[in-house]
């Protein structure tokens, strides 16, 4: 349990509390990193969503184009409304959102060619 709440997709992480747009540490070039930057909040404005909290572009996100930043903040803002509604209604304290299972998260989450060095067989 935790009171700093976020809400995974594969490509971001929302972060309802802050109003800050991260970028995952592994996305090492400036260029990239910057370029991420630019498109999240194009999106978020085009999206009209601003005001909806910090955002965390994950390791995932590195070469993606807009459009599967769109998808992913719809995505987020149906489940954090619906969360937020879950929340507005209970009365008292209860699970209002669980992320995935760890089998689907593997899934959804897939590992990087590369890990700690070693590069993918092949």
């Amino acid at each position: 349990m935790t009171t700093r709440l976020s809400v995974s997709t594969r490509y971001l992480v929302l972060l309802p509390q802050t109003d800050h747009i991260g970028i995952s540490q592994l996305i090492e070039e400036l260029p990239e990193r910057a370029r991420l930057h630019k498109v999240l909040t194009k999106v978020l404005a085009d999206e009209q969503m601003s005001d909806a909290g910090g955002f965390i572009l994950r390791t995932a996100a590195e070469g993606i184009g807009p459009e599967e930043i769109a998808t992913d903040l719809r995505y987020l803002k149906r489940l954090w409304t619906a969360v937020s509604r879950r929340a507005e209604a209970a009365a008292k304290p209860e699970l209002l959102y669980e992320d995935l299972p760890l089998h689907l998260r593997i899934v959804r989450d897939p590992a990087r060619t590369q890990i700690a060095g070693v590069s993918e067989l092949g």
